[in-house]
């Protein structure tokens, strides 16, 4: 009498609603429909967190740092003037500093009148300015940023500016206030600046393509 045989089959796997069996190996089943999965975005890198190195530098005008494999030479005062100029633009209200005492300015009568028409304008840049007589006003606060100006040359300069911009089509007031505010205040060629200050104010260009020209 021959012996019995037996054959001997593998079990199949049991599935689960969460498996599925793709050549005896388990996958992940694909999330429900319309259910993302739960994240926290990633934060935005600061000034501080960007590698850069400082080398020196050349003329007191240009800043030399090392990012990554690169060296990269910034114009100082255009960076920070672009810096500056970003910050008045993103912000609602510009902050103000009173004068210790109110500066009297007189201007020609265009100055004069081009001052009065733009009173708005000049306003939201954080001038506190009222009409002083004649041709004459009183300027009894500056922008924040300005407050170490002379005043007299500031606002003749404002003065001016806004006389030469009358024959030019559409242009925008406080977009120009901005700019000549930033200028006025961004460090200049030839002052004197510390490693520290060039470093964060590489680290703020390299975050930036916009700040690596003036605005």
């Amino acid at each position: 009498v021959s012996e019995p045989t037996f054959e001997l089959k593998q079990a199949e796997p049991k599935r689960t609603n969460l498996d599925i069996i793709v050549d005896d190996e388990p996958v992940q089943a694909p999330a429900a429909p319309g259910i993302e999965p739960a994240y926290e975005p990633a934060p935005q890198p600061s000034a501080d967190d960007v590698d850069v190195v400082f080398v020196g530098e050349a003329f007191a005008t240009d800043a030399m740092v090392q990012c990554g494999a690169d060296l990269i030479i910034i114009d100082k005062h255009a960076a920070h003037e672009r810096i500056i100029y970003e910050k008045l633009k993103a912000s609602a209200t510009v902050s103000s500093q009173l004068l210790l005492e109110p500066a009297a300015v007189t201007l020609s009568k265009d100055e004069y009148a081009v001052i009065l028409e733009n009173m708005e304008q000049i306003t939201k840049a954080g001038f506190e300015i009222e009409e002083f007589g004649g041709s004459s006003i009183l300027v009894r606060a500056l922008p924040s940023v300005l407050t170490d100006e002379d005043v007299t040359s500031l606002i003749t300069e404002v003065a001016a500016g806004l006389v030469d911009s009358k024959g030019k089509v559409q242009i925008d007031k406080i977009d120009w206030l901005y700019h000549n505010m930033a200028c006025r205040a961004a460090i200049k060629g030839g002052d004197k600046s510390g490693k520290e200050d060039l470093l964060h104010l590489a680290r703020r260009v390299a975050l930036s393509d916009d700040i690596r020209y003036c605005p």
